[in-house]
């Protein structure tokens, strides 16, 4: 954390956030934040020309701290920047306190261990992509796919993997595991999102109470699938339950816990939006403005192009808008227009590297679309009203605001969102970033009730929400630190909060059993335990940059989803092919036939009757050096591979085998 939050302190005074009148811990909270996000994007760029090692981190490090120092010698400050003006105590127990709030997401992804084996939440399936940050440090950038290799070609990853960089920094620098690493990175962004939105609280409503009913309103759970419907009994329930099927939106410390790279993405158009306020508050023009507004699009792009990409252009006429309520003269148009235009010819150039990797590939006719319209399902009460056509679309799209937000995100939204409005900002800094709150508040909303990603997961949809909840999350809180002055909205707010709260401790959980589960879960979990050591195995006897293979349905039973979990989180190796799942999500660009050959061919190695012709192509054309079986495969009593005269087993025990390819052909 200490390595990102120097850069951040060093960006706090570049941005003018060195005020006599501010405590000095009030004003550096920030700075976490500013860190991750500013410093991101240099280092993106630096270790992609440069590739990734000790010496380009210490001097994009350095170069970064050295040219915002500079920066900050520009002359004069905004004084329309909101910061926290709060006393060095309250401050001290806001980022304690953020620290332990961090726990709760990042805890949710850890590996637990019971009856001798291991077991994990669902959330960690979303985290396979741990492969990123090992690939990172083991085979620079730009990124190779780690999940795919198609007849052996080593071929760009199509993702914005911008958020694994500090992951990766994490462990070259640590020598830590990639999924320790990964750990670490998700404490750190969800600290530095309450830091942030903390300091950001208490700038508006001028004291500290704000910052502690933020963490509070943070930590709120779905009242919507489970809580409302066990508390209102069957007859009730339809009142409060989402529609059959419909996956719902995610509160802050679930998406957090799920999806970290998108949430801070979304803090980092937070991050943007605050700036911005600024610089249509202020008439005078400021050139560290394009530098940081540039940096923090650049970074929510490289962490998430669905939520710093598509979403944010599909939201920016709302922001337009919003802006335009200002009223501003022609001197502070001219200003924005100054600021803003320079700032994103600034992150095109950043993003460059990137938008290549994303467009490698050709686009092959049987693929579906990846995004599209739709409407977003909502609730329960939408299925009983019984309508059909263009009835039931107008329900649908007014039940999202009036009945599914409220029922996904409690307090957040329920305060959060009236409270925009009933705020009454005190200075033009403040004026200006409610007006974009509110713009950037309906407009991502709208994103994800009619925009959709189709591969695989509606991601778009799902994600660019967290723009949203964060700037709910800060004026709820505001909301509730007044709920004295504020007769009705105060005791709803104290009783959804509560509410949220519960429903928090409803879901959130350690996932071994409490009571001893049936024997074969326990041999699955245990086998996945072993799986730890087998990979450690392999990658003595294999180079950083070799390809291995293991049997890409190994652990398909593995709850809740079939995807080879092990091999993701323990490997530190890229497959030929890694699962259905992560190999054509994440190489989308590429033939979906030949995608699905490949791994019908590779999972049939791995069956109780090998054929000696595919264990070849695996070797000459696909380039797999080495193989891992266990004993759950098919083909463990059989002797076919290494029969084969193309692989030899050079480690075994009861558990694994691991075959290195043999010389020549």
């Amino acid at each position: 954390m200490l390595f990102f939050t120097i850069p951040g302190i060093c960006s706090a005074r570049m941005l003018g956030l060195w005020s006599s009148r501010q405590s000095l811990l009030g004003r550096l909270m920030p700075a976490p934040a500013l860190g991750l996000i500013l410093y991101g994007p240099l280092a993106f760029v630096c270790f992609t020309i440069f590739n990734f090692s000790l010496i380009t981190i210490a001097t994009t490090w350095i170069m970064f701290i050295v040219a915002t120092l500079a920066m900050a010698k520009w002359r004069p400050f905004s004084g329309s920047l909101l910061s926290p003006n709060i006393s060095n105590n309250s401050a001290i127990l806001l980022l304690i306190f953020a620290g332990a709030w961090a726990l709760l997401p990042a805890s949710e992804n850890y590996p637990y261990r019971g009856y001798g084996g291991l077991y994990t939440n669902d959330p960690l399936y979303d985290h396979v992509k741990v492969a990123f940050t090992d690939a990172i440090v083991r085979e620079g950038m730009p990124l190779k796919n780690p999940f795919y290799a198609p007849a052996g070609e080593r071929i760009a990853l199509s993702y914005s993997y911008g958020w694994y960089i500090p992951s990766a920094i994490v462990k070259r620098l640590t020598h830590a595991d990639g999924w320790e690493s990964e750990i670490a990175n998700s404490w750190s962004t969800s600290f530095s999102i309450i830091a942030f939105l903390a300091a950001l609280a208490c700038a508006l409503s001028g004291g500290s109470a704000a910052g502690f009913w933020l963490i509070a309103v943070a930590a709120v759970g779905p009242l919507a699938p489970d809580l409302l419907p066990r508390l209102c009994g069957h007859y009730l329930a339809p009142l409060v339950a989402l529609y059959p099927g419909n996956h719902g939106l995610e509160v802050p410390w679930l998406q957090l816990a799920w999806a970290p790279q998108h949430v801070f993405s979304a803090l980092a158009i937070v991050v943007m939006l605050w700036m911005t306020s600024a610089v249509l508050a202020d008439a005078a023009w400021r050139k560290r403005f394009i530098v940081a507004i540039g940096f923090a699009a650049a970074g929510a792009f490289e962490s998430s192009s669905w939520v710093g990409g598509i979403a944010i252009v599909a939201a920016t006429p709302v922001l337009v808008v919003a802006a335009a309520s200002l009223r501003l003269g022609r001197q502070r148009i001219i200003t924005f227009l100054k600021t803003v235009v320079p700032a994103v010819i600034l992150c095109a150039l950043l993003i460059l590297p990137l938008l290549l990797v994303l467009t490698h590939g050709t686009a092959q006719s049987e693929q579906p679309r990846t995004m599209g319209f739709g409407i977003f399902e909502t609730t329960d009460l939408e299925a009983h009203l019984g309508l059909h056509g263009t009835a039931q679309m107008v329900a649908r799209i007014i039940l999202y605001w009036i009945h599914f937000l409220p029922l996904s995100f409690g307090a957040i939204y329920i305060v959060g969102l009236p409270m925009m409005f009933l705020f009454r900002p005190q200075t033009p800094g403040e004026r200006a970033f409610r007006a974009v709150a509110i713009g950037g508040m309906i407009g991502f909303l709208l994103v994800s009730q009619f925009l959709k990603s189709t591969i695989r997961a509606n991601d778009l949809g799902w994600r660019a929400v967290n723009v949203s909840t964060m700037l709910l999350c800060t004026f709820a809180a505001i909301g509730l630190s007044q709920f004295r002055i504020r007769p009705i909205l105060g005791p709803l707010g104290i009783a959804s909060l509560a509410l949220g709260l519960l429903a928090t401790v409803t879901v959130a959980n350690v996932p071994i059993p409490l009571t001893r589960p049936p024997e074969d879960v326990i041999a699955l979990h245990r086998a996945y335990a072993r799986q730890y050591e087998a990979w450690k195995a392999v990658r003595r006897y294999t180079k950083p940059t070799d390809l291995v293979q293991e049997n890409p349905e190994g652990f398909a039973d593995l709850p809740p989803w079939a995807i080879e979990l092990p091999y993701h989180l323990f490997a530190d190796r890229s497959a030929a092919y890694s699962c259905d799942g992560t190999a054509r999500t994440y190489a989308f660009r590429y033939s979906w036939d030949e995608n699905r050959r490949t791994g019908r061919m590779i999972a049939s190695i791995f069956s109780n009757d090998p054929r000696v012709k595919y264990i070849k192509e695996l070797r000459w054309t696909f380039n797999v050096k080495a193989l891992l079986v266990t004993v759950r495969d098919p083909v463990w009593k059989s002797t076919v591979i290494e029969d084969s005269g193309v692989y030899r087993i050079v480690a075994h025990n009861d558990e694994y085998k691991v075959y290195i390819a043999t010389v020549g052909r």
